[in-house]
């Protein structure tokens, strides 16, 4: 993948599908290559070769075919959702969590009295 956008220059540093593409592919071509496989082996009891004929093609078109596709899926998502790596939690947190408790349990007596609209993960209410 390239490291810009050569039309918009948007910096694709944040894009990292991972193996996301891959476990979706996986789960997705390996449900749909067992069921025809099951099903085909019920109904019609073929040997074992006419299995091999039918389901290692099978296997390469649902599994390599959608996994450029998906990863464009999820990159665009992650840039839709504005999301990014996980951030640890400040020390200040850890060794002193009793001021925090306190503003969260305001924040949720206000919130039931009507006095804070509810807010979205974006920011809009």
């Amino acid at each position: 993948m390239k490291s810009k956008c050569d039309v918009r220059g948007l910096d694709f540093s944040f894009a990292d599908a991972g193996d996301g593409p891959a476990i979706f592919v996986i789960m997705i071509g390996g449900a749909i290559v067992v069921g025809a496989a099951l099903v085909t082996e019920v109904n019609y009891q073929p040997p074992y070769w006419v299995h091999a004929v039918l389901w290692i093609p099978l296997i390469l078109i649902v599994t390599l075919r959608p996994l450029r596709g998906l990863k464009s899926v999820l990159i665009a998502l992650q840039y839709h959702h504005k999301a990014s790596q996980g951030k640890f939690v400040p020390r200040a947190i850890i060794r002193n969590p009793e001021p925090f408790i306190a503003q969260i349990a305001a924040m949720k007596t206000a919130f039931a009295r009507g006095r804070i609209a509810k807010v979205n993960a974006s920011g809009r209410q």
